[in-house]
């Protein structure tokens, strides 16, 4: 039998097997969304070959006995099967994933059917020449564009009203009313993400001397990035998309708005940032996904660059590109 493991975004709910190398020596993926499972102290286990049940020592572990046990009704049945269990949780599961993602404006192909996987509690860059895909894939993300082809899910969803309670955006751009208040910015956001915590937020506003009675407008282009990238990691989010978050400001506003991140991204999280100013960026982040053209051309880790080419990922870049 070969060895499989169930990940699940519920109890009831398969997501995707992963079927490991059998007698063949081959390997493959599939989605099993009708699959009946059994749940045994957080493992999943297969109950689509026994016309529902699960085998085990004691009998077939019916969906009457599951309920018996979860009751304490009945003892815990050992299982009996040869297949090695694994236990898989929900956090063991990239926070995105895409596959074969194609976005076409007319005769342009922005993102040319992209493939990968962003894991959880690291800091990625998405690195690139302007024009390679890079805000077009954060849009995507967000929702924002629909992708010609493939697919892109957060969590397991498709981007849409469940993933952008879970994810934090930053645009390219000024996108916040400029008539408006930094206190009527700060209610804006508590009212609307369950997640935002204000009184982190404020404490940040205090500390660069902003007044929340100011209007936007009356700020600097400096300090209106900084009061919206604030908002935006004052959220306790599973996944930030931060879309050139150090484009147009001053140097000593990129050391502020990089220690910003650092500081306060959920650790559970993820962050994902785009920029094509390497040498600013690199010494935040976990690993590198270079785009060009719309196609990832690398994935690494920055350690794993420094070791394999003994070079910055700043020359790296240049080299590639």
């Amino acid at each position: 039998m070969n060895d499989r493991r169930w990940e699940t975004d519920s109890a009831d709910n398969v997501l995707q097997t992963d079927v490991q190398a059998g007698p063949d020596g081959m390997e493959s993926q599939e989605t099993v969304e009708q699959m009946r499972d059994t749940i045994v102290e957080g493992f999943r286990v297969p109950a689509a070959e026994n016309n529902g049940q699960a085998e085990y020592d004691g009998g077939a572990f019916t969906q009457e006995n599951e309920d018996k046990w979860l009751n304490g009704d009945i003892e815990e049945p050992e299982p009996a099967w040869s297949g090695e269990m694994e236990h898989v949780g929900i956090s063991s599961m990239p926070i995105l994933q895409c596959r074969d993602l194609s976005c076409r404006f007319g005769r342009n192909m922005a993102l040319d059917h992209i493939s990968l996987d962003i894991p959880r509690g690291k800091i990625i860059g998405l690195l690139g020449p302007n024009g390679s895909g890079k805000t077009t894939f954060m849009k995507i993300a967000n929702g924002l564009l629909m992708p010609s082809s493939g697919e892109l899910t957060i969590e397991g969803n498709r981007p849409g009203p469940e993933t952008k309670k879970i994810v934090s955006y930053l645009p390219d751009r000024d996108y916040l009313p400029d008539w408006m208040k930094v206190e009527e910015l700060l209610k804006l956001f508590e009212d609307f993400y369950d997640d935002f915590d204000r009184a982190r937020a404020a404490e940040m506003i205090h500390s660069l001397g902003i007044d929340e009675k100011s209007r936007l407008r009356s700020l600097s282009k400096g300090t209106r990035e900084k009061v919206q990238l604030i908002l935006t990691m004052s959220r306790r989010a599973a996944l930030y998309l931060l879309d050139e978050p150090i484009g147009g400001v001053d140097p000593a506003a990129r050391d502020y708005i990089l220690n910003t991140i650092i500081s306060n991204y959920n650790p559970e999280g993820s962050v994902l940032i785009t920029t094509h100013l390497i040498a600013d960026i690199e010494q935040v982040l976990d690993i590198v996904l270079f785009i060009d053209r719309g196609q990832i051309v690398l994935n690494q880790s920055v350690d794993e660059i420094r070791q394999t080419y003994g070079k910055s990922v700043d020359r790296y870049f240049r080299e590639v590109f």
